[in-house]
């Protein structure tokens, strides 16, 4: 069986294109992915080989945003949309 798995990612093909489309999913309240509230504030996460990743939580929704920015253009190598 082949494995199409991203050596550096450990997401597969679909993920990765998944990813690339910039697509929100319906619960995402804050309209930018992997930011969402959490008890007043802003929480970034990420994902690396299907685990969560945790990337801080601010008091700014656009710190968060940036950290996750940051966290896609380390992992993939391109600004998120």
């Amino acid at each position: 069986m082949l494995d199409n798995r991203d050596e550096k990612t450990g997401a597969n093909s679909i993920q990765v294109d998944h990813i690339r489309s910039g697509k929100l999913t319906k619960i995402n309240t804050s309209g930018i992915r992997g930011v969402r509230r959490l008890r007043g504030k802003w929480m970034a996460s990420g994902s690396i080989k299907g685990r969560s990743v945790y990337l801080g939580v601010y008091e700014d929704i656009e710190d968060a945003r940036k950290a996750r920015e940051r966290f896609v253009e380390e992992r993939y190598g391109e600004a998120p949309r």
